[in-house]
């Protein structure tokens, strides 16, 4: 018999996240743990994102107070391939929404990883390395304080950056690129659109970035548009990631499957949990693609899952959107997420590596 509980919170993000979505001020959720007879737990986290999520806070939280008794029948996995058959078979009964069952994924696979003395990531793939790259969100919107922001990170050994685009004008975007570039040769920029452009913005943006070097431009058009974004981008020379057209593993694998990407952003808490995930990175590797493993700028303890999920996905994982490792970890964990030099590197204890706060 598993016991299950659930720890909400509500936190105010250090900075605004300002996207074409809008301005992102708070995060909201749930943290949920399981515990065995033998006093072993586990933890994941529940939040869904506005904007991203099909679901509220309160939407999931209803949920899982619903499914509550029928978890309590559950047994540990011992494997990835049995975390998939239980998940499985609770969802047959009823459809989960997606932030719910990466929390209840994680939770258990936490647990069944402190079981068997491995780390999260050695759990879901006896390779996984320890060490997660991460990119560097730069938010700052003025020129000076965008170039400032990305020395700094600079010096704290960051070569990968993602920067928010499609707010402004596209020239104002297409300058700040350039400024950036002018300042680094060797930064890796990730321009994200948030689904903010039209096709004629797009074009007019890759025509006059082809030269910059980009390492991709994400999302650029709205959900469903992937196949003239894939021309556009293609014909310039740019690089294509689609996030927000990816709302589950079906479409997921049928914009790898159909080349309309170079690259798929997956955000755990909207796909739906580990195993989506991984099932996605083994048809990106099939297909010669990549992956990025990100936050939904949630809990350290989400994070933490999604850290451990892009070591186990291991070299078709390019650099993870995890630079919010630690944003949100006061009053819920012991001992956060540490980011040294663009490097997660995670513990070498039994499952996530972290601890509730007594």
């Amino acid at each position: 018999m598993l016991t299950w509980s659930h720890i909400p919170y509500d936190r105010e993000l250090p900075r605004p996240i300002v996207t074409s979505h809008g301005e992102y001020r708070r995060r909201v959720g749930f943290l949920v743990r399981v515990e065995t007879a033998q006093c072993v737990c586990g933890i994941g986290d529940v939040a869904p994102l506005p904007g991203f999520s099909e679901a509220s806070a309160d939407d999931a939280m209803g949920q899982w107070r619903s499914l509550q008794s029928r978890l309590a029948q559950l047994s540990l996995p011992s494997s990835i391939d049995e975390l998939s058959g239980i998940i499985g078979h609770v969802t047959a009964a009823m459809p989960l929404y997606a932030s719910l069952r990466f929390g209840i994924e994680t939770a258990l696979a936490d647990c069944a990883a402190r079981l068997s003395g491995l780390p999260l990531s050695q759990w879901l793939d006896a390779d996984a390395s320890l060490d997660i790259e991460v990119n560097a969100l730069l938010r700052s919107q003025g020129v000076p304080e965008l170039v400032a922001e990305l020395q700094q990170r600079l010096d704290q050994g960051y070569s990968c950056f993602k920067i928010k685009v499609g707010v402004g004008d596209v020239a104002d975007d297409v300058q700040r690129l350039r400024i950036l570039r002018d300042h680094s040769s060797t930064a890796r920029l990730r321009p994200d659109v948030n689904a903010g452009w039209n096709a004629e913005q797009l074009s007019d943006f890759c025509t006059a970035c082809s030269d910059i070097g980009l390492e991709f431009i994400e999302q650029p058009l709205p959900v469903g548009e992937a196949e003239p974004a894939r021309q556009i981008a293609r014909e310039c020379g740019v690089r294509l990631a689609l996030d927000e057209d990816v709302t589950d593993t079906q479409i997921g694998g049928q914009l790898l499957q159909n080349d309309l990407c170079d690259v798929l952003v997956l955000k755990p808490m909207t796909i739906g949990g580990l195993t989506p995930c991984l099932q996605l990175a083994q048809v990106a590797r099939d297909h010669g693609k990549q992956i990025v493993l990100t936050s939904s700028w949630e809990s350290d303890v989400g994070v933490a899952a999604t850290a451990h999920l892009a070591a186990a996905c291991g070299d078709v994982a390019a650099a993870s959107g995890l630079s919010t490792a630690g944003m949100m970890a006061d009053g819920l964990v012991a001992e956060p997420l540490r980011i040294d030099h663009a490097y997660i590197r995670l513990p070498l204890v039994p499952g996530l590596g972290l601890e509730l706060m007594q």
